[in-house]
């Protein structure tokens, strides 16, 4: 259900030609004419340079903008490398397009390709400005990344990786689409991400959407306990739900792995605010399942309001809950709303 939904709505910002995080496109305006044929170009130097193992080459690529932007990009680079240890990378495009305006004379041209080494097969973007009249330090390469492939970009271990390609834009105006080589995002940022995408499905009333955030097993297996995702949303009745910073809540990991499978569930907490109250916040997202492949996605939701101590009875009663979920998905996926 939740991979059928997800097709549905990427064909329509296919045809509607709107940016769309996971729609694997990368497009943010009209792509230039001859931007294929750009991309092929640069995918041909990417390529020269990953079989030579040269990361020198690869870092020359950036742009003096990106440099001093990027974070670990040495450290970032060599892990790339890291992937392709014997070399023998073939590729074939997958997509590509460009924004900016050519009377401006800007242009930002976005790529994903097929890239695969050693049998394997992975996803590679790279976003590059060929064009820049106002900022030569601009001109380069801007973000280069590589993931397993996956023909399901919505969810699993690939997501976070093609909503970091997706949120490129010219105005560098998302702070996910941060410039440098791609790096898998730690707990922490995986949590942040996670909960800006149900925040933003609250704000935009799109009760479907945050459905479909849901695993298929969970959608599939225990849609009953879904259906008080209603309840959730009459809790937060304006555009206003806003996350808060708060260092002090760490998400938490559980996983298991046996017989070469692994699970990995993230648990994860954060103070939010809406209507002028703040409330707590926690989330059950399971990030890889090989066990049960249909397990991949938002498993639970749960909001008390908030309170410094944490020690409420509304916030117990969600502590507890929460605390119930593990590995193995004994507690059922639901929603909790604790008051």
């Amino acid at each position: 259900m939740r991979k059928v939904l997800a097709a549905a709505i990427l064909l329509v910002c296919a045809v509607l030609l709107t940016s769309c995080s996971l729609l694997p496109f990368g497009s943010h305006g009209v792509p230039f004419p001859d931007s294929d044929q750009k991309s092929d170009a640069q995918m041909d130097k990417l390529a020269a340079a990953l079989n030579a193992h040269d990361a020198a080459a690869l870092k020359a690529m950036f742009s003096a903008r990106a440099l001093g932007k990027a974070a670990d990009i040495d450290t970032r680079l060599n892990g790339l490398l890291s992937l392709f240890p014997k070399g023998g990378v073939t590729w074939k495009r997958d997509a590509s397009s460009s924004e900016g305006d050519q009377s401006y004379g800007t242009e930002l041209l976005e790529s994903y390709d097929k890239v695969s080494a050693g049998g394997v097969d992975y996803s590679l973007f790279f976003a590059d400005f060929t064009l820049d009249k106002a900022d030569a330090d601009n001109v380069g390469l801007y973000a280069l990344g590589v993931s397993a492939w996956s023909e399901d970009r919505g969810s699993g271990p690939s997501e976070p990786f093609f909503v970091w390609a997706g949120s490129m834009s010219i105005d560098e105006s998302n702070a996910n689409a941060y410039p440098g080589v791609w790096a898998p995002l730690d707990s922490s940022q995986l949590s942040v991400q996670k909960l800006n995408q149900i925040v933003s499905d609250l704000n935009t009333k799109d009760a479907a959407w945050l459905r479909g955030r849901f695993s298929d097993y969970a959608q599939l297996e225990h849609g009953a306990q879904l259906d008080d995702l209603s309840k959730l949303f009459k809790l937060f009745p304006g555009h206003d739900v806003v996350r808060q910073d708060d260092p002090q809540i760490a998400p938490v990991v559980r996983e298991n792995t046996e017989n070469g499978k692994k699970v990995s569930l993230l648990l994860s907490t954060h103070r939010v605010s809406a209507g002028g109250a703040d409330y707590r916040m926690f989330f059950a997202y399971f990030t890889e399942n090989t066990v049960n492949p249909d397990n991949v996605g938002l498993y639970a939701i749960g909001v008390a309001p908030w309170t410094d101590s944490g020690t409420s009875p509304a916030e117990q009663a969600l502590t507890a809950w929460a605390n119930a979920f593990t590995a193995d998905a004994g507690t059922p996926p639901g929603i909790l709303i604790s008051q």
